[in-house]
């Protein structure tokens, strides 16, 4: 279990930063993805989602992990619908 647990905070960790270098029209985002305890996190696929997309969740993500609920973690929902419509990067 308390690998699932690092890998979800994991997740949710590189949803919000980066370790990877992606343009974003003229831009460039950097930064550095990390678990809770600190420990880079490399081979995480990060996705920048608009923030309208984020506006229309239904509640804010969770750590608190239940079986069986369809939206326990609706950014995951969310990427696992839309996710090849945002721009992505792994991290090294």
């Amino acid at each position: 279990m308390a690998t699932i647990d690092r890998w979800v905070r994991a997740l949710t960790a590189a949803i919000l930063t980066m370790a990877v270098s992606v343009g974003v029209g003229a831009q460039t985002v950097q930064g550095t993805v990390k678990d809770r305890s600190g420990q880079v996190v490399s081979g995480a696929t990060v996705y920048l989602v608009p923030a309208a997309d984020v506006a229309k969740l239904a509640k804010a993500p969770t750590f608190q992990i239940r079986r069986n609920v369809d939206d326990d973690e609706p950014m995951e929902d969310n990427i696992a619908a839309n996710g090849d419509k945002y721009r992505q990067a792994v991290t090294g």
